[in-house]
């Protein structure tokens, strides 16, 4: 294959661009392939960015879980994203799923309660129903929500200000999720420990 020689022959930018040009490749695939390149390059940094954005296209897969692994190995922060709060796991997982996925689950979910609505098993949907709301509001709640993926070591400020008290530092290749903004500063909003405020160019959103 093409892609394997000019990676076997160091020729990243070459591989990077061929893959540009394969527009009957599937999105998440080409992303995958994509952060493979990286990795040959000793780029963990754009490696993890990619295999993120794959996983977020709904590559889900055994693959792409091991492969995150030795990259945050490699960036040696896999022990502290082991450590996080289960609220940030929840979040993370949550914010990643593409906004697809939940338009999928609530239409699925409004559908059984018509239906059974329209068989006079009014129980059974109002409890679709139910659930239908509930995941319509929850996924309206995290809409604003920004995964991002830190390019280089970044400080956190109590403020969205440095004369604002340094508050942690973020090492490269970690995942956060940021929320509102104000100029060129994003509130983290987890991992609950890391919150506060960092500059907006220090961070590639997904």
């Amino acid at each position: 294959m093409e892609l394997e020689q000019l990676i076997k022959e160091n020729k990243f930018d070459e591989a990077l661009s061929f893959l540009a040009k394969k527009n009957d490749m599937n999105l998440a695939i080409k992303k995958y392939n994509e952060a493979f390149v990286y990795f040959k390059n000793d780029d963990f940094i754009n490696a993890r960015f990619f295999l993120e954005k794959a996983k977020k296209m709904g590559l889900y897969s055994e693959e792409v879980h091991d492969a995150l692994q030795v990259v945050k190995s490699k960036l040696g922060i896999e022990s502290i994203e082991n450590s996080y709060y289960k609220e940030d796991v929840f979040m993370f997982n949550s914010v990643g799923f593409h906004q697809d996925v939940y338009f999928s689950l609530i239409g699925i979910l409004l559908l059984i309660s018509l239906v059974f609505f329209a068989k006079a098993k009014h129980f059974i949907g109002v409890v679709s129903l139910v659930f239908c709301i509930g995941l319509g509001s929850f996924y309206s709640v995290i809409s604003d929500h920004h995964v991002k993926i830190n390019e280089q070591e970044v400080s956190v400020y109590a403020g969205p200000s440095k004369i604002f008290e340094e508050v942690q530092v973020l090492l490269p290749g970690m995942k956060v999720i940021t929320t509102h903004e104000t100029g060129k500063w994003s509130f983290v909003k987890y991992p609950k420990v890391y919150r506060g405020w960092i500059l907006n160019q220090k961070a590639k959103e997904l």
